[in-house]
């Protein structure tokens, strides 16, 4: 495995099967590490650092917010953008509720 050096503390957490590992990054993307295939991927999700992330309960939904002064909700499948609402203001953290 390759050494991965963290220079700014990132939220990261698993889904609740534990099988996906989701972590925000300074460079604007949400990284995706699937533990039961061992593969990683990333996806654009911000134009600027993500400050949170959470995901649903039955794991279909990833939400983020970011300094860009965002909040987004994103597909865990297609990972393709759901909801952009109009936010007006800098977002430092974001939750799902685990009733949907």
């Amino acid at each position: 495995t390759t050494p991965v050096v963290v220079e700014t503390s990132r939220p990261a957490l698993f889904s609740m099967n534990g099988r996906f590992l989701y972590s925000a990054s300074d460079d604007r993307r949400i990284a995706v590490r699937d533990m039961q295939l061992a593969k990683s991927h990333s996806f654009a999700a911000h134009s600027a650092p993500i400050n949170d992330i959470s995901i649903s309960a039955d794991g279909r939904t990833v939400a983020s917010c970011s300094e860009d002064g965002s909040v987004r909700l994103w597909d865990h499948s297609s990972e393709s953008k759901l909801y952009d609402p109009d936010f007006d203001g800098k977002c430092l953290a974001v939750a799902l509720s685990s009733d949907g």
